[in-house]
């Protein structure tokens, strides 16, 4: 049963199965927002925090390497599971992040839903932050900085990694149900 529903799932059209994902990314976002309890999360650590969500996100597709030998072994199940949960612990982290930066910048967790909206979303990244915290130390902001750029280059390179190893897998399985019905 569960074996099918993963079948179902796998054979939406990819606009279906990012839309699912997206709507668990905002669930774990509405979650972390009926949850945490707002600390102050600084631009830089915002900046790094939301870099190191999509690539964990990003490196989270190559499960699907497996994707034919999950078919042929039945535990198709796994990887899809997998795949929905990880969507939604990236809204928990992405929707913790974002109410964290919005009292910074603002004073209040009204405006973190600009996170989610992707031009607005600078508007969280270059807003001053409301009060300057004693102790902010420059070394600090530029290792986040620093870490949040090497995330995102990290991730354009897993995904033109995944896009080319997804390519290979699929051209392999096209060869072997070729051989396999000339033989």
């Amino acid at each position: 049963m569960f074996e099918e529903l993963a079948m179902e799932y796998i054979w939406q059209s990819p606009v279906m199965i990012k839309a699912i994902n997206l709507g668990l990314l905002i669930c774990g976002a509405l979650i972390a927002g009926f949850t945490f309890p707002g600390r102050r999360v600084c631009r830089a650590a915002f900046f790094a925090g939301t870099a190191l969500a999509i690539l964990a996100m990003q490196v989270a597709q190559m499960i699907w390497f497996d994707v034919y030998l999950a078919l042929d072994n039945g535990y198709l199940i796994s990887l899809v599971t997998a795949e929905l949960l990880i969507s939604a612990l990236a809204g928990v982290l992405l929707g913790q992040l974002a109410i964290g930066r919005s009292v910074d910048a603002f004073g209040t967790r009204r405006w973190a839903f600009l996170a989610f909206i992707p031009i607005a979303a600078f508007w969280l990244f270059f807003t001053q932050p409301k009060n300057t915290p004693a102790g902010s130390s420059n070394a600090r902001v530029t290792v986040l900085v620093v870490m949040g750029f090497a995330a995102f280059i990290a991730g354009t390179l897993s995904n033109l990694l995944i896009r080319d190893r997804m390519g290979t897998i699929a051209a392999e399985r096209a060869l072997q149900a070729q051989h396999s019905t000339v033989s």
